[in-house]
């Protein structure tokens, strides 16, 4: 393969010794192109686990492979592969194909030109076949903000759940805010902010048509109010911490919309909390789901449409939000009153 050229796997993402290695492979040529076609099971064990599994392996490829398109079928292997059955499992670059049996202690190493293009025949087939399971979109240097505008205009808020390390803020921020803490060593700065304010501005205007659910680590958000460093952004994004006075217009806010009745926000113990800072979810009820992530440099975001993965990792946010050792929005607003007055006054 030479590099920037794609490799094709028709495989399940659970093969570590395989994702592993390319991950290894993918980080030396970042212009290789990895397109993955996966089996999500109908009965994808107790409470679809299975298949939510799979999606964190994704995201963890999704991560370290710049150009990783991972997509999905429905039912079972044998259904679609005929006389492949027997070594179900592929892997087709320009020039080599290897099949590899059900157990993973097999293969079948093909260089013959003839084998090879059948193969890939046969894998263009099955993509044919398959659906786009998630789209990556690198969101550092501004182009957040472009995508956000195309995905608010398919998107009502009307059911939304989020998960969040930290306050989970952005809608709140203005011009003022964006052009004071911004870097401006950021490449085309300018047009960064301008991008930022009328994605923040749309964005408020879209969630408080709606209803919508945040949960906080309790530990997080107090760290935050204590120094007013967003660890849920790359640190280079920002010129600095932010000030008590704008700690204080921030959260003034997110209070103003709980009172409103259209935000809602529940503070979650640390030990319970499900994600690092690293990582934030919105989930919005038979629309589309994003995850965020952000560490160092990097800040992408991947969206997900497929109806039945939505539907469970919204029930588990959901089953989240009703724990006994979460509190509501009433202690919530008023446990950040508590946090104010001990760190800002």
């Amino acid at each position: 393969m030479v590099q920037g050229g794609e490799i094709r796997l028709l495989t399940q993402p659970d093969n570590d010794l395989l994702m592993e290695s390319l991950l290894l492979l993918c980080d030396d040529n970042v212009q290789t192109r990895v397109t993955q076609i996966i089996c999500l099971e109908v009965n994808g064990g107790r409470d679809g686990c299975r298949n939510l599994e799979n999606i964190r392996r994704i995201l963890r490829y999704g991560i370290g492979i710049r150009r990783y398109e991972p997509r999905y079928y429905y039912g079972s292997p044998t259904e679609h592969y005929g006389i492949m059955n027997v070594m179900p499992y592929l892997v087709v670059t320009d020039r080599y194909a290897v099949q590899i049996s059900s157990d993973w202690k097999a293969a079948i190493l093909h260089s013959n030109a003839e084998v090879v293009a059948y193969f890939d025949h046969f894998f263009e087939k099955m993509r044919r076949q398959s659906h786009t399971l998630m789209v990556a979109v690198d969101g550092f240097g501004g182009n957040q903000a472009k995508w956000g505008q195309d995905y608010l205009r398919g998107t009502t808020f009307s059911s939304t759940m989020e998960i969040c390390s930290g306050l989970c803020s952005v809608q709140f921020w203005d011009k003022h805010l964006i052009r004071k803490y911004i870097n401006r060593k950021i490449p085309d700065c300018a047009s960064v902010i301008k991008n930022y304010t009328a994605y923040t501005a749309a964005l408020y205007r879209a969630k408080k048509h709606g209803q919508v659910t945040v949960l906080m680590n309790a530990s997080f958000v107090e760290a935050f109010i204590r120094d007013g460093i967003l660890r849920e952004y790359p640190s280079v994004f920002f010129n600095g911490a932010i000030s008590i006075s704008d700690h204080r217009i921030l959260i003034g806010r997110i209070l103003k919309a709980v009172d409103e009745g259209w935000y809602h926000i529940r503070l979650l113990p640390a030990e319970n909390f499900p994600l690092s800072y690293h990582w934030e979810i919105l989930i919005s009820r038979g629309e589309n789901m994003l995850f965020q992530y952000a560490h160092k440099n990097q800040f992408k975001i991947f969206q997900f449409q497929e109806a039945d993965i939505l539907e469970a990792f919204y029930d588990y946010l959901e089953n989240i939000s009703a724990g006994e050792d979460v509190l509501g929005d009433a202690q919530s607003a008023e446990q950040l009153r508590r946090w104010m007055e001990e760190h800002l006054s």
